[in-house]
């Protein structure tokens, strides 16, 4: 079996590539700078040298001239170079040195690099897919630290530690750039088998892979330093309005859209304004933050990511979260610039599921794949498979660029229930609870996904912020107008034509009227009757229709007699030939309605927290069994 020597002072380029050729069959070692190499070629002469050429302490080409000035083997040991320098006179020197083939990063993918590998050594591989002994002496598998002789580091053990871990599921093992199990999986009819399924997982990455891999992206997508400039000014007390308008001068795009902002209707008094200076201390030092860090973030994240992600959806979520965000900080008595940063958060919240497509790619896709197939929540299944939630991600990548801890800490924890936000930080309540508010309240609205649809519970959350009925009334009707009004401009933008909303694809999906009859505690402020209204009014359903099935949010144990005399009393109104389906949702998805309730009706039954699609097939399988069934 042939080695192959993997020399990179990155780790996010050289594990990927050691657990590639492992999984052909080959045998591994891994140097992050050329001292490290000559190690390991003494120690171990491989048969094949991946090199880099930008390294600390000794680089590709010194590492080069000094194997073939050895006398022996060491010398007609083939290279292939793998570097992000494409300057001639390096390719050039490694010419002469014998290097026998060249690879750019920027171009390269795995299957071209095992291709020409093989092209080398493909008759000494062991057959593909199958586990590969190692030789005596020689180490398989690279470090994370750096050292290819030990898997923690430690001197030269000869111990294996992949930067890749094997998913178990099923038995079926996971490469870097391969999801196996994926296939195996199949949809679980019921949410307990989903979640059944979902223990199961193992995960595709260690941790600290993931970190340096995000890591990398992270300095790669950097704010431009005017952008940084501006939001290092705008966080100190003691600069002066001159000196940020000097700094915003400096980017001429940044600066139009500041001009354009304080010439808007929002802040329009008096004279138009005509300079920087003039703009930042009319709309103020707060709202110049928002305005450069919400450019910023458009700018860099505005188009696609792979093809998996909808960038389009993803924004109108977004935006549309931030836009609900800023009117519940409005409501409550809040000012401009505490909506502002509401709306901010909002903006962001889920720019780290971007991140994570970027630095991950193809391993990314695997995640969106399972929580399709599973259908359970999406931030779930980045945890198990990827050790941190999106959240998570973006609070690391806005410490990275600086950002203020009032971004950060609420972003980390939108996801959470608002117990656990309070219990974890109690000072961040407001204004994390109100994030996560927005959020769940965008996806009962159907505006957008930013990946995966969801809908959650809300009513927790009203209660605790205090917030009215009336207010999140106001969202329902005021919200989905700005949206559309913000979607024509994204649509202008991106030069698309336009893009599906969730509710032109919810009238496909059922492809006549709709109604859903809600029975809870709290309608109103609760996101299951809200989706249950959106699906009405996207179906085309009227109210004075007959109701398809019944929906009946079970919010505590001890409602439900009485949520199941309710339904009983609305049928009797209604004079209904026959009891409608029953649709019970509840907190952990176990408690259905009294016994006569549901003596003689078809009833599911779901948890508060529930994708989408999972659903509306449940919806389905209520209001028509037999397509349900020849549907699965």
């Amino acid at each position: 079996m042939s080695l192959i020597l993997v020399v990179d002072d990155m780790n996010i380029f050289r594990e990927p590539i050691a657990a590639a050729l492992r999984h052909r069959g080959y045998s591994t070692q891994c140097a992050a700078n050329g001292v490290e190499a000559l190690q390991q070629v003494h120690a171990n002469r491989p048969d094949l040298i991946l090199l880099d050429v930008a390294m600390p302490e000794m680089d590709g080409i010194t590492f080069l001239s000094k194997i073939k000035a050895e006398p022996g083997p060491l010398s007609k040991i083939p290279v292939i170079l793998l570097t992000a320098v494409a300057e001639r006179d390096y390719i050039l020197q490694a010419a002469k040195l014998g290097v026998r083939d060249y690879l750019l990063k920027s171009r390269f993918s795995l299957d071209e690099l095992v291709t020409r590998v093989d092209r080398y050594l493909g008759d000494k591989a062991a057959p593909a897919g199958k586990s590969a002994s190692k030789p005596a002496g020689k180490t398989s598998g690279g470090t994370s630290g750096g050292s290819g002789n030990s898997g923690g580091g430690g001197g030269g053990s000869g111990g294996t530690k992949s930067a890749l871990s094997l998913d178990r599921f099923n038995n079926l093992p996971v490469s870097d750039d391969s999801f196996a199990a994926g296939a195996a999986i199949t949809t679980p009819e019921t949410v307990a088998e989903a979640m059944a399924a979902t223990k199961q997982l193992q995960p595709l990455v260690t941790r600290s892979v993931v970190q340096e891999r995000l890591d990398a992206g992270v300095e790669l997508r950097a704010v431009s330093p005017t952008v940084a400039a501006i939001l290092e000014l705008t966080n100190r007390k003691e600069a002066s309005l001159d000196t940020l308008a000097k700094a915003i001068m400096r980017d001429h795009a940044v600066s139009i859209k500041i001009l354009k902002l304080a010439n808007s209707a929002i802040y329009t008094r008096g004279e138009p304004v005509d300079s920087v200076l003039k703009a930042v201390t009319r709309i103020g030092v707060t709202q110049v933050r928002q305005t450069v860090l919400n450019i910023s973030v458009m700018d860099r994240f505005g188009t696609a990511v792979g093809n998996r992600l909808n960038v389009e959806e993803f924004w109108e979520h977004s935006l549309g979260c931030g836009l609900i965000a800023s009117q519940l900080v409005h409501a409550r008595g809040g000012d401009d610039d505490s909506a502002n940063i509401a709306f901010t958060l909002g903006l962001l919240h889920d720019v780290g599921r971007m991140i994570f497509s970027e630095a991950m790619g193809e391993q990314y896709a695997n995640v969106l794949d399972v929580a399709d197939r599973l259908q359970v929540p999406l931030e779930i299944i980045e945890t198990r498979l990827l050790l941190m939630n999106h959240a998570e991600v973006m609070e690391r990548v806005l410490h990275a660029w600086n950002f203020p801890r009032d971004l950060a800490g609420p972003i980390a924890m939108h996801h959470l229930s608002i117990g656990n936000i309070r219990h974890i930080a109690p000072q961040m309540l407001e204004l994390a609870g109100t994030l996560a508010l927005a959020d769940r309240l965008a996806h009962a609205m159907l505006l957008g996904s930013s990946g995966h649809a969801t809908i959650y519970p809300t009513h927790e959350f009203c209660e605790v912020l205090r917030i009215p009925r009336r207010v999140i009334e106001a969202v329902e009707k005021d919200i989905p107008h700005e949206a559309q009004d913000i979607k024509l401009s994204l649509l202008a933008r991106s030069g698309s034509d336009d893009w599906p909303t969730l509710e032109e694809q919810i009238q496909k999906h059922f492809g006549r009227p709709m109604l859903p009859l809600f029975i809870g505690t709290c309608p109103e402020v609760d996101g299951h009757a809200m989706l249950c209204r959106k699906i009405a009014q996207a179906s085309g359903a009227a109210a004075s229709e007959t109701p398809d099935l019944a929906v009946v949010h079970v919010t505590d144990p001890q409602s439900r007699v009485e949520l199941g005399l309710k339904l009983r009393d609305v049928e009797a109104q209604l004079h209904l030939a026959r009891p409608l389906p029953v649709l019970v949702i509840s907190q952990a998805g176990d408690l259905g309605l009294d016994a006569k309730t549901l003596n003689n009706r078809r009833h599911a039954l779901l948890p508060s927290t529930v994708t989408l699609q999972r659903w509306l097939a449940a919806v389905n399988g209520l209001i028509d069994p037999q397509a349900a069934s020849a549907a699965a």
